[in-house]
């Protein structure tokens, strides 16, 4: 099994501690038929792919994943772990979540959309400003990352297996 890392989870109605292994290969998540949010995403971020969409994958800070799928030339929030879909305003409003950044990568880059995902600029602006995140800083580790990313080339387990449809 790949791992990217394991959780110790406690649970207090039994008082047991659980080991949880997270998973970063779509073969691994598909054998295991469980996981998590990242597990999740990366499985329907395969099945995405195997039918042709582009999709992104999206990373928030205060410990989330999901997918973005592009349908109609425009990206669509799609969270298989929340079974939701075109809802950008889960986390914010349903959850009640605060987030200093949410980033979104593709196959060429990565962009912030922080101000889509929690529209509230001044609580961004705080929770970025508690940690020395700067929009000058944010915009540098984007620039730098989308360099490089124009001048490598990365073939994922997901892209494998969209890859290997026929």
């Amino acid at each position: 099994q790949r791992a990217v890392r394991a959780e110790l989870r406690y649970c207090s109605s039994c008082s047991k501690l659980s080991r949880f292994v997270r998973a970063n290969d779509v073969n691994s998540i598909m054998q295991r038929k469980y996981g998590r949010c990242g597990e999740y995403s990366i499985a329907f971020a395969a099945i995405l792919l195997i039918f042709g969409l582009d999709i992104r994958w999206i990373y928030d800070s205060s410990d989330h994943v999901w997918i973005e799928a592009l349908i109609n030339n425009k990206f669509i929030h799609c969270d298989p772990c929340e079974a939701a879909l075109n809802q950008p305003l889960l986390y914010s409003q349903n959850w009640q979540k605060s987030s200093s950044l949410v980033l979104a990568f593709d196959k060429h880059q990565a962009i912030d959309l922080t101000s889509f995902y929690y529209p509230d600029n001044s609580t961004v602006a705080t929770l970025r400003k508690n940690i020395h995140l700067s929009p000058e800083l944010i915009s540098s580790i984007l620039s730098q990352y989308n360099f490089s990313a124009s001048n490598t080339t990365i073939t994922t387990s997901t892209q494998k297996a969209a890859n290997n449809r026929n």
